[in-house]
This record gives structure tokens, sequence and C-alpha cells, in this order.
């Protein structure tokens, strides 16, 4: 099972407007407080699409992306990379900091900062991952 959804009515958080949501992955379940600061909760529903439209049409890297700012200079980028192999799409939780972007960031392609996969941190300890099946990711867009 895959979805990402809003769960309760906007809320100020830290002298924020933010939307409470949550992520499903298999029987994992997280959720996150996205700032509305610079998107909307539509804003953020239509990355989760677009996100989603990437991977089955192909792509073999894409994202999902719970907390946006207008760039990580004026606070962090919370994410969720996603890696399709076959059938299988892997999803991993990453934090941008400045001295993490590659390039100029771009809010509105936030896919320019997923790297290749990596499985193994710097120190050589395995990274938190997720793994759905392609069929998951077909029927969030199905319910969207």
């Amino acid at each position: 099972m895959f979805s990402l959804e809003f769960i309760a009515e906007p809320l100020i958080e830290n002298g924020e407007l933010s939307q409470l949501g949550r992520i499903t992955l298999g029987e994992f379940s997280e959720q996150f407080l996205s700032p509305l600061v610079f998107w909307t909760v539509a804003d953020y529903e239509r990355q989760w699409t677009d996100g989603a439209h990437r991977i089955l049409g192909g792509a073999e890297r894409s994202c999902f992306v719970t907390a946006m700012r207008e760039s990580p200079l004026s606070g962090v980028v919370l994410l969720w990379p996603a890696y399709r192999v076959g059938q299988n799409v892997y999803l991993q939780h990453r934090l941008i900091l400045p001295e993490h972007v590659n390039g100029r960031f771009d809010p509105s392609n936030p896919y320019a900062q997923i790297d290749g996969r990596e499985t193994l941190s710097v120190d050589g300890e395995p990274l938190s991952e997720w793994q759905i099946d392609l069929s998951d990711v077909a029927r969030f867009v199905d319910a969207a």
C-alpha cells in the first residue's frame, strides 16, 4: 500500500500555517507537517500526483515533497526520493540542507535533487528504505 494524504485541519506551528499529513508505505506509516508558507495544500497534492506519474511513466527516479519552502536557504526541504527498479519502487526519506543542493534549487523541479539510489550511508550503514509495488503507485494515482 502507498498513500500520501492530509489528515487534519490546518494549524499554526512555530508561527506558520501548516498542514498535518501522513505517508503510508506498506505496514509503515508516518505523520509529517507541511508548511503552507510557499506551497498550498493543492501544490503538494499536485506534486505527489506528478511524482507518481513520473514513476509510472518509466522514470527511474522521482520524489514526493512533504515540506517545501522557496529554497533550502529559507529552511529545509523534506522529501521522499522514489526509485523504480522493475516493478518495485524504493522510497527513502531525505532532508535537503543548503550545502546538499544539486546546482540551483528550483521548487518547480524537486526531481533535480534526486541522485542515484544509494543504500548505504557514508559510514557504510544501511539507509532506511521502504519497498512498494509499482501497482501501489498506480492505485494511488487512481484514487487521487
